[in-house]
């Protein structure tokens, strides 16, 4: 007995996604512009992405 095949259909989806302040105002001081790019970075990480 021949068995059919069965095509399953295979999805790939890409973000492409940008943080930014509101109007994009300078409001983060370089002394936090660091800290705050390495939690965003682990963030992103946590949820399974790829930064």
């Amino acid at each position: 007995m021949k068995r059919g095949s069965i095509t399953v259909p295979y999805y790939q989806l890409y973000y492409h996604i940008v943080w930014a302040t509101k109007n994009r105002e300078p409001l983060i001081v370089p002394e936090l512009e660091a800290e705050l790019h390495k939690y965003l970075r682990g963030k992103g990480m946590e949820l399974g992405g790829v930064v």
